[in-house]
């Protein structure tokens, strides 16, 4: 292992600290650094979108390292990074809170406009988020599906931001749960359980329908894979249509969400604006346990 001068008298003078194997992993971790480094393809360049916020008043911080290991072999364009903060927002789900969060995804999306793809392939953004699921879901509602984008997932077990590889075994259903006279609502259980009841108290007698995991308990640990998030996004859009069909001139659909951030998104992102009915996204307050109505898509 080549070190200067210092080093070398520093690991000489002190081998009680630096044994063989603290002297191995230091080796290893470089070369893997390299490895990482050099592999990266130049031609798959992709800009990377941050967007965080205070969670249950603590600011979450998204390192560039994280977010290229996660995104590689693609190329992080870090230089034109685009950073929304809505941290400097006080944690009160209240609707200033919510206008001043659309305001500043607007104008943090404003930037993106402005960013040139280069060569003749089209613009390709990542998107690393933690921030509340309405503001989530209205981001993905301004990205659409018109932008080429990669959704990443802060991950507890190993934490990272990185995909687990393989096809992953996440599924998902769809059913109606509740007949009601007072409209129509969605609940989304994939990362926690929503009670009904918790939904009575504040939209009424709802007709609810249900898309959740299948085969497991919804918990923050069942999205792992590209592919499990891929098949979420094609049950939600095969449940919007359900509901289309079911009930032909809805006016608005109330969607009560128990999520991750890619799957948040994805709710916003997959809206059809001409031919679904608009999206009522609720809040819960994970201190009292209720929920309000926070933001409308479409």
């Amino acid at each position: 292992m080549l070190l200067c001068k210092n080093c070398h008298s520093k690991i000489d003078n002190e081998p009680d600290v630096y044994g063989v194997e603290v002297l191995r992993k230091f080796k290893r971790d470089h070369e893997e650094r390299i490895f990482s480094l050099t592999g990266l393809a130049k031609d798959r360049d992709t800009v990377p979108l941050v967007l965080k916020a205070l969670i249950a008043g603590r600011a979450m911080d998204i390192s560039d390292d994280d977010m290229q290991r996660a995104a590689a072999p693609n190329y992080l364009r870090l230089r034109e990074k685009v950073e929304i903060d809505l941290t400097p927002l006080p944690d009160v789900p209240d609707a200033h809170y919510w206008a001043s969060g659309r305001s500043i995804i607007d104008a943090g999306l404003e930037r993106l406009t402005h960013i040139k793809p280069r060569g003749n392939r089209s613009l390709h953004v990542s998107v690393f988020a933690l921030a509340a699921i309405p503001l989530l879901a209205y981001l993905g509602s301004r990205l659409s599906d018109k932008i080429r984008v990669d959704l990443y997932q802060r991950h507890r077990n190993p934490e990272s931001w990185n995909w687990h590889a393989g096809a992953g075994k996440t599924r998902f259903g769809f059913r109606n749960v509740k007949g009601g006279t007072a409209g129509i609502g969605l609940v989304v259980n994939v990362s926690g359980t929503i009670a009904l009841g918790a939904i009575g108290a504040v939209a009424g007698d709802l007709t609810l329908y249900e898309l959740g995991v299948v085969g497991q308990p919804p918990t923050p640990l069942v999205l792992n894979t590209r592919k499990d998030l891929g098949r979420f996004v094609v049950a939600y859009m095969n449940a919007l249509e359900a509901i289309r069909v079911a009930h032909p001139g809805l006016a608005q659909l109330h969607v009560f969400p128990a999520v991750p951030a890619p799957v948040a998104i994805s709710l916003g992102r997959h809206v059809l604006p001409k031919v679904g009915p608009p999206l009522v996204i609720y809040d819960q307050d994970k201190r009292s346990g209720t929920f309000s109505p926070a933001i409308t898509l479409g």
